[in-house]
């Protein structure tokens, strides 16, 4: 206008609004006026900023996009193995859901996870930073130990019997020779135990 004048700045977000009293200004001038509105976690979306003076009006789009959270993913334990996703650290907006899985290398076992999941099973929700440890042990090698031996007397003349009692008191699965030797022979067999198992050879 040709003249100065005195009007009020009016503003709505959509997360808020407000006005702007008693603005200066001459005839020909221009100003920048800003306008702060803080946001809270659950406003995402799309908005319209409308602007208002007694003699205009003026609006512009814009977004608020999801926060973003780190997982960080991780082994621990003496043993190996792999995870999905790998170790390393990931970016998610938030809310989002991400299953960690873990498989434990030959000779080594899954124990489970530490930090943000316990237990064998892992699914994070995003609404922080998470930490998610896969602890991957070594197994023993198989380990046969004899528990018992059986040799009962004989006559003369008759087959003689020898009953082995053999226990696998190692972690892992494994096949051994297993024999005898006596002043009358010897015999030996081949044996698959899995840990823990036992079984009697004769």
């Amino acid at each position: 206008g040709s003249a100065s004048g005195t009007q009020d700045l009016t503003y709505d977000t959509g997360l808020g609004g407000g006005t702007r009293y008693n603005l200066d200004l001459n005839a020909g001038e221009s100003t920048t006026y800003t306008f702060y509105r803080s946001t809270s976690v659950g406003d995402a979306g799309s908005y319209t900023a409308d602007v208002s003076t007694d003699d205009d009006t003026g609006s512009d789009n814009f977004n608020v996009f999801l926060k973003n959270y780190d997982l960080s993913v991780g082994h621990s334990g003496t043993g190996s193995g792999s995870t999905s996703p790998s170790p390393g650290t990931y970016t998610y907006e938030r809310g989002r859901t991400i299953d960690v899985t873990a498989s434990a290398d030959s000779g080594s076992e899954f124990a489970g996870f530490s930090g943000d999941c316990s237990g064998t099973s892992c699914s994070v929700t995003m609404n922080s930073d998470k930490l998610v440890s896969a602890q991957f042990d070594n197994l023993a090698p198989a380990n046969f130990q004899i528990t018992d031996v059986r040799a009962y007397s004989i006559t003369e003349g008759n087959n003689l019997d020898v009953y082995v009692d053999v226990n696998n008191q190692g972690d892992q699965q494994g096949t051994q020779n297993v024999g005898f030797t006596s002043g009358v022979g010897s015999d030996s067999q081949s044996v698959t135990l899995n840990s823990g198992e036992s079984t009697t050879v004769s």
